[in-house]
């Protein structure tokens, strides 16, 4: 698995979650891809990163002159394939319906590399389903983040019945 210093990662959702999620990886160093399926919901999801690491920068909890290296970490995409493509952690924050979560990591998987890993910020859904469908389900685990993302140094951390205990060491470590 690589460095934690040198992560690239994507974040497949841009809604409330995705954008709070991207600024918390762009704040631990990640190059962050934030993807949305509609390309005219970016500039909203950006706006919202902008926003929550203003909020930081005011209450003292990131220095002003880290602003624009944090945020030329994270890029918005509309296309999945570059969002996806060789990445070495995959986040989902889709709609909380295991079909859809299943085919996002489907997807997700289909388009990394092989060391990639990908997770799921579910607060109700089994990481053991989620990972049946998965070529890798090794490289699997949720990542439930409290809510603001950005602002909670809180992560639930949960492997699925075949998840590898490096890939939980390996998001534990990064989160």
């Amino acid at each position: 698995m690589p460095a934690e210093a040198s992560i690239t990662a994507a974040v497949l959702g841009s809604g409330t979650m995705g954008a709070q999620i991207a600024l918390s990886l762009a704040l631990g160093g990640a190059q962050v891809r934030l993807w949305g399926r509609r390309a005219e919901a970016l500039p909203s999801a950006m706006a919202r990163v902008e926003t929550a690491l203003d909020f930081l920068i005011e209450n003292g909890l990131v220095d002003q002159k880290d602003r624009p290296n944090v945020l030329a970490r994270v890029v918005s995409q509309g296309n999945i394939e570059i969002a996806a493509s060789g990445a070495d952690f995959i986040i989902e924050a889709v709609a909380e319906d295991l079909k859809i979560k299943q085919a996002m990591l489907e997807r997700a998987e289909e388009l990394a590399g092989e060391t990639a890993v990908l997770s799921s910020t579910t607060s109700a859904l089994s990481a053991t389903a989620l990972q049946e469908e998965l070529q890798r389900p090794e490289r699997f685990c949720i990542a439930h983040y409290a809510q603001p993302a950005h602002l909670i140094d809180l992560v639930e951390v949960v492997p699925g019945a075949q998840t590898s205990e490096s890939t939980t060491e390996f998001v534990t470590r990064l989160l």
